[in-house]
């Protein structure tokens, strides 16, 4: 069901997974279908056997080995630090997303209810205390938030 995206400025946009999610979700897949094909190419080179042609260095994340008779055992291991400094902006920009999100869905309840809109949290302590900074568990939304006093 297709619905507008305000956020994209979009009349139509339709959703297949979280938003909020998504980022993370598409860095897990590609590192676990990437450790899957590395360990389909490397019982391939252990057994003697070509590696397809259809294969690339991008489904791998690393160099193929050369065709050149050089029959190395195994193709290089994932390396995970590799790419860690968008980690953080990522975390960022998903931080970032998932509170806009969370605030639409607030603004879209008390936009469309009739009565007030409360929710009922628990203070969860102060959690910095030179400057007052306490955080509150909000059950109903999952939702943690810092405030100061």
């Amino acid at each position: 069901d297709h619905k507008p995206h305000f956020g994209l400025g979009l009349s139509c946009y339709v959703q297949w997974s979280s938003p909020i999610r998504r980022f993370g979700d598409l860095q897990a897949h590609t590192a676990i279908k990437r450790y899957l094909r590395r360990k389909r190419v490397n019982k391939l080179l252990r057994d003697g056997s070509n590696i397809p042609s259809e294969i690339t260095a991008m489904d791998l994340g690393c160099e193929l080995p050369s065709p050149d008779g050089n029959k190395s055992k195994t193709v290089d291991p994932i390396d995970y630090k590799v790419g860690q400094a968008l980690g953080g902006a990522a975390r960022f920009v998903q931080r970032n997303s998932q509170q806009h999100w969370m605030f639409e869905y607030i603004r879209r309840m008390v936009s469309e209810s009739a009565d007030e809109v409360s929710f009922e949290c628990v203070v969860l302590g102060c959690v910095d205390p030179e400057r007052l900074q306490y955080a509150v568990y909000a059950k109903e939304l999952g939702l943690e938030h810092r405030y100061l006093s």
